[in-house]
């Protein structure tokens, strides 16, 4: 208990510390005047959506302050005061389990046979190829823009406390706002805010796949981890400026704890460390991180229960538990007090159901749409997961090294975990909120795997003989499509670079588009590209005052009203953009 006392201590003083940096030395007029700025800018990205005005005041930011202030100097109290009771032995005690630890995997890779380093290297290897090949191939996607565009060029400080819209993964977002300011001018920004995805991703993935290789065998931690890296999302996030990449390595992170602590008490000062550190990163980069949260909560907390542990690791477990709330409260009070609670609190693209529709649309809709974006064809994946989940427990119970039970266990909770709260909720969270489940079902899956080759008794190289004709017929199928689905936003990117290559010779002086997409592709190439600015003015940000010189719309969509009379015509089409020019001379033939 005193080590998570101290422990508690050290991340408020750390948070604090974080927060002092970005709020402690600037005044209210320049938040208030970089707020502005930033509203301004990101309202067309939320058409046709409303959202409420921001809710700072210089007495709200002086709030802010002051509490920043309390908790940085309560911390370093508390730190004085665990530290006189044998604080620093803790803390000693923890840097010689983390030695220990990676001793440990040291010795575990030692004892792998030559041909299983090789293994590990060469999938290692290619999994640093794959991804370095959708980085710099792979076009931004529009939520990717948002990322870039309204938050992370704006700067740490806007972007820790500016949440008009939930795309705003603060930590991912603070990460790449400071890679953008240490960079040179001439950098790619793109590059720039993908790289803590990138490197961070490719680290968390080989510790990973290091721990769980100690927690069960290299068969079952390479398989496992391979098939995550083929998954439909994992592809993308892999690489992607957005927070759910390193959001699943959060929660991987937390369970291989949670498995630790069930263990025994060996490395538990070092569990109980990655429990609330993950724990923290992983909220600050979404708040969804409340559903492995609270699955993997209940999970540590039954399975001492089981053990015969309960009372101790409850209250163990609490401890933690409100530590990581608190100090995840501390992290979002600047978007609390200067956006407003609700804008953190309520999703505008999440909207809670009846009762009665909830229920009606939960398997038919709900869990069979999310199956097939999470796992591939519903057809073959659905009755292979209900099968996983009830029978397939009991073989790997029954059948699979007694080692693998309290792992698989943990890994059921984590997979079944989400689905109570989104019914306490009655509501449909996106499948990219819960993609780290895939983590969970293909690691039941190859503890099964493992269960029917020990039930058979068949040889070593006849299971990694069918294991890779397994692993490799499903890369054959899934790289191709994830490739074609992420080549779509090649596409898109390329059609805004030629409408606004051929608007720009036009040399417009008012341009009115109805088409969202399409401005917020234009407004990213100006960024990203460093080019001269477009007179764009998009519908529904502000009333249609003409004359308009350009009018870009989409594809299928008639004329304004107040244009309908005017002599416009058809100047430059593309597939789903039409651009007509007022014509004020004579007609212009329509050009593609």
């Amino acid at each position: 208990m005193r080590f998570l006392l101290l422990f508690a201590s050290v991340s408020a003083l750390f948070v604090a510390g974080y927060l002092t940096v970005l709020y402690g030395f600037t005044a209210y007029e320049e938040v208030q005047a970089e707020l502005v700025v930033a509203t301004a800018r990101i309202k067309p990205a939320t058409l046709p959506y409303m959202l409420p005005a921001l809710a700072h005041t210089a007495m709200r930011y002086a709030t802010l302050r002051g509490i920043i202030a309390l908790v940085l100097a309560g911390s370093v109290m508390a730190l004085v005061a665990v530290g006189r009771r044998g604080g620093r032995r803790e803390m000693r005690r923890l840097c010689r389990e983390v030695v220990r630890a990676f001793r440990h995997m040291g010795r575990v890779r030692q004892e792998l046979t030559q041909m299983e380093k090789w293994t590990a290297g060469l999938f290692l290897l290619l999994m640093l190829v794959m991804r370095y090949w959708f980085l710099r191939n792979i076009s931004f996607d529009p939520d990717e823009m948002v990322s870039l565009d309204y938050f992370a060029r704006h700067g740490a400080r806007l972007t820790a406390g500016f949440y008009q819209l939930p795309n705003n993964h603060v930590l991912y977002n603070v990460l790449g706002a400071a890679l953008l300011r240490l960079a040179p001018p001439a950098t790619d920004p793109e590059l720039m805010v993908r790289l803590p995805s990138f490197v961070l991703g490719m680290v968390g993935t080989g510790l990973v796949y290091a721990a769980l290789t100690c927690f069960t065998s290299f068969r079952v931690a390479t398989f496992t981890v391979c098939y995550v890296q083929l998954v439909p999302m994992s592809m993308g996030y892999a690489i992607t400026a957005r927070g759910y990449g390193l959001q699943a390595t959060c929660v991987y992170a937390l369970f291989l704890a949670v498995v630790l602590l069930l263990r025994g008490p060996s490395y538990h000062r070092l569990a109980w460390a990655v429990v609330i550190t993950s724990s923290l990163l992983g909220f600050y980069l979404i708040p969804t991180f409340i559903y492995p949260f609270l699955s993997l909560g209940a999970g540590l907390v039954g399975g001492a229960w089981w053990q015969g542990r309960g009372w101790v690791r409850v209250v163990q477990a609490l401890v933690a538990g409100a530590t990581v709330l608190v100090l995840t409260g501390l992290l979002y009070l600047p978007v609390g007090l200067l956006s407003g609670w609700s804008t953190l609190l309520a999703n505008p693209y999440v909207a809670q159901l009846s009762a009665q529709e909830f229920w009606k649309l939960l398997g038919p809709y709900y869990l069979w749409g999310t199956a097939g974006e999470l796992f591939g064809q519903q057809l073959v994946t659905v009755p292979l997961l209900l099968l996983l989940l009830s029978c397939g427990m009991l073989a790997i119970r029954y059948w699979a090294p007694l080692r693998y039970w309290p792992v698989a266990a943990v890994a059921w909770v984590g997979l079944v975990g989400p689905l109570p709260l989104l019914m306490a909720q009655r509501v449909f969270a996106p499948a990219r909120t819960l993609h780290y489940v895939v983590f969970f079902g293909l690691l039941l899956a190859a503890f099964l795997f493992e269960a029917v080759v020990r039930r058979l008794h068949l040889p070593a190289r006849v299971a990694w003989l069918l294991g890779g004709v397994l692993v490799a017929g499903y890369a054959g199928y899934r790289v191709p499509r994830q490739v074609n689905d992420l080549e779509l936003n090649l596409v898109r990117r390329a059609r805004a670079e030629r409408a606004y290559r051929w608007m720009q010779q036009q040399h417009p002086r008012r341009v009115f588009t109805n088409a969202q997409i399409y401005h917020a592709y234009l407004q990213h190439l100006e960024l990203a590209l460093r080019l001269p600015p477009l007179p764009l003015y998009l519908a529904g940000d502000g009333p249609a005052i003409g004359p308009y010189d350009y009018l870009m719309l989409k594809r299928g969509s008639a004329l304004p009203v107040w244009a309908a009379q005017l002599p416009y015509r058809l100047a430059y089409q593309q597939t789903d953009l039409l651009i007509y020019r007022l014509a004020t001379e004579a007609p212009t033939e329509p050009a593609n």
